[in-house]
């Protein structure tokens, strides 16, 4: 599986927003997988 550098989203107020938003449940809601879904759904 590939790897994610997220710590440039962490920093992005509205990505920050919309994942905890898109992800409640997930501890860590920026994650390769949540990406790859956000993306996926474009």
């Amino acid at each position: 599986m590939p790897q994610l550098d997220s710590s440039k989203l962490k920093t992005i107020e509205g990505y920050v927003k919309a994942f905890k938003q898109a992800f409640p449940n997930e501890k860590e809601p920026i994650t390769y997988d949540n990406v790859a879904i956000a993306l996926a759904t474009l």
